[in-house]
């Protein structure tokens, strides 16, 4: 006997549905725009530049079926666009129980989550430099990962952990606080020796 699905199995399915084929659907609403430019450049003569968006804009309508297709990391920046795929294999193979926990964090538009990386070590987040996080600006550090480990630290392991130099403090809060959450954690002066 095969157990319904619950309702926010559905809801996650249908998401799921959605981030699959945005790509698809990003990369025909591109090839249209582009296009569209390249009518408009051509009424204005440059027949040169009409011809290279032609061939973008028509390369972007020839691949978009194929879009829910494509993998790999496109990389802009320090910015990996490979997150899909990562957040729909660890979706995957979460049980449900943490699937559901992480969800309202996903789904609200009041909270954040951000990855803040720490300038200098030496510091513990019980630290009294580090205390606006939680004073003023009502975040969490809900996770600590140290440079040179894939792995994150959560939990009370994390609160008296001394912080070396770089390592990286996930923090869930109040989304119009993480601006000044980064920009403080960036002033945050070196620990005295």
């Amino acid at each position: 006997m095969v157990a319904e699905p619950t309702k926010s199995e559905k809801r996650l399915r249908q998401k799921a549905w959605i981030v699959k084929n945005a790509t698809s659907l990003l990369l025909a609403l591109v090839g249209l725009t582009v296009l569209q430019l390249m009518l408009e450049v051509a009424r204005n003569g440059s027949d040169g530049a009409a011809a290279v968006l032609a061939t973008i804009g028509g390369g972007a309508l020839l691949i978009a079926p194929f879009g829910s297709r494509l993998a790999g990391v496109l990389k802009i920046g320090p910015v990996e666009l490979n997150l899909r795929e990562r957040a729909m294999a660890a979706v995957a193979a979460a049980p449900a129980e943490l699937v559901n926990g992480i969800l309202p964090l996903l789904e609200s538009r009041r909270i954040g989550v951000e990855q803040v990386v720490m300038p200098h070590g030496g510091l513990t987040l019980t630290s009294p430099s580090l205390g606006f996080m939680r004073q003023d600006l009502k975040v969490a550090v809900v996770g600590v990962r140290p440079p040179g480990q894939s792995d994150w630290l959560t939990g009370g392991e994390i609160s008296d952990l001394e912080l070396p130099a770089g390592s990286l403090l996930l923090v869930a809060g109040p989304r119009d606080a993480l601006p000044e959450l980064r920009k403080r954690v960036a002033d945050v002066a070196a620990p005295n020796p």
